[in-house]
């Protein structure tokens, strides 16, 4: 019974990250449209554009909260798949490890896209800023891992997986260690957080000396 009530949970958390994971990047997505048409294409098609910019409006905040909804899924997810297999199963079998391996790509790419969205809310999707090109590539990463996670989950469960074909027709055998190791991926995701984190730490210094030359270009006497 209480086997039966786990899987219940697993797919149902299962369900709720692809969702919100899904409309997470579609709305990133929308985003980024909206920032290359301004971008691009600022005197053309304005009526047309109008509508993409009210949907736009809506999408920023829309995408916070499936990206905190799609993390916790996951994280849920990933918990309830530990504790329905063994633990000598699971790092025995390549397959289970492969599936570790990128489901924590996909929390930690998903984090720094939480991150920057929440840090930095109103000037993210400005079309001058490079935020928007680093948060929307953390994204749309974070979503094909994701993607990839929920495909050899789907194959560890017996019911196939849609990109099936796709690994036959990049000749990769899902059922084979893959080149990273889980220490490599341990220290890749480490050095990811790191350049996120001095990346943020360096906007934060800049963002703090321009208000101060700013400043005192205006306490300077006029000549």
């Amino acid at each position: 019974m209480a086997e039966v009530e786990l899987r219940a949970i697993h797919a149902v958390t299962v369900e709720m990250h692809g969702g919100m994971l899904t409309l997470a990047i579609a709305c990133v997505l929308l985003k980024m449209a909206d920032l290359t048409w301004q971008r691009f294409l600022p005197r053309r098609l304005l009526r047309l554009h109008g509508f993409v910019a009210k949907a736009s409006g809506l999408a920023g905040p829309a995408s916070i909260l499936a990206a905190l909804g799609g993390i916790a899924g996951l994280v849920a997810s990933a918990i309830t798949g530990y504790l329905m297999v063994p633990g000598a199963t699971l790092t025995d079998d390549p397959l289970a490890m492969n599936k570790v391996m990128v489901t924590t790509f996909a929390i930690e790419l998903w984090s720094i896209y939480l991150l920057l969205a929440v840090r930095h809310f109103k000037t993210l999707w400005d079309p001058r800023s490079p935020l928007a090109l680093v948060a929307s590539a953390s994204a749309i990463l974070g979503f094909a891992s994701s993607v990839i996670g929920g495909s050899l989950g789907g194959t560890m469960a017996g019911k196939g997986s849609v990109l099936a074909p796709v690994w036959e027709l990049l000749n990769v055998d899902i059922h084979r260690p893959w080149i990273l190791a889980t220490q490599t991926a341990i220290l890749l995701a480490i050095a990811v957080n790191v350049l996120a984190f001095l990346f943020l730490a360096r906007r934060a210094r800049r963002g703090q000396a321009t208000p101060r030359q700013s400043q005192s270009a205006a306490e300077e006497p006029a000549p």
